[in-house]
């Protein structure tokens, strides 16, 4: 059985997947999440990873949606 998920909540999985599966990222005495970082020094590439992540969803019978 499919389920929807709410962009927001996608984006939170997505997020969350990046910051466990990546390091820390370090500028000096600096630490900054995964996500973040990605987000901010790159916002395209974070948009695109967002779309793949979707669309692998996809193949878990999740799609995001309105709830």
């Amino acid at each position: 059985m499919s389920q929807v998920i709410s962009f927001e909540t996608a984006r939170e999985m997505y997020d969350s997947m990046l910051n466990e599966c990546n390091p820390m990222v370090k500028v000096g005495f600096l630490e900054f999440d995964p996500a973040y970082a990605l987000k901010e020094l790159d916002p395209i590439a974070y948009d695109v990873g967002f779309s793949d992540y979707c669309s692998d969803l996809e193949s878990d019978d999740i799609f995001v949606g309105d709830e």
